[in-house]
């Protein structure tokens, strides 16, 4: 018995440092304009915190008014992200159109929730804003 727990612990520190040095990926979903600053702040964090962690972020639904070219709210994601996409059905939805999105962000087509999923499925955490 007393190997047996010798052996776990020697197996959870070999494994630990291995974890700890594995990439970290997230995407963020926004999907609430209101709560635009608090995404803005959650990557804000994480890129100060955890500066090798892929950070992408999805925006649809009503939130997408928030990455206007006219609003400066897109600059500061962006500086702190790896990826910033905006929904083609939510910008439609917005009468919004691609060229209406602050430069560097993505057109995601066919929808936000599709590439929320193709993000998890690529192993990210989700993390809804």
């Amino acid at each position: 018995m007393k190997t047996t727990i010798q052996a776990v612990l020697v197996a959870a520190l070999l494994v630990t440092p291995a974890l700890a040095d594995s990439a970290r990926q997230v995407v963020f979903h926004l999907n609430e304009p209101v709560k635009i600053l608090e995404l803005l702040t959650a990557v804000e964090q994480l890129d100060r915190e955890e500066p090798a962690t892929t950070i992408a972020v999805v925006v649809n639904g009503p939130a997408v008014v928030r990455l206007s070219k006219s609003l400066d709210y897109a600059a500061g994601i962006l500086a702190h992200t790896d990826w910033l996409g905006a929904c083609a059905a939510a910008l439609d939805n917005q009468h919004l159109a691609r060229e209406d999105l602050a430069e560097g962000i993505h057109y995601i087509s066919p929808s936000g929730t599709a590439a929320l999923m193709d993000f998890q499925e690529q192993g990210y955490a989700y993390i809804k804003i």
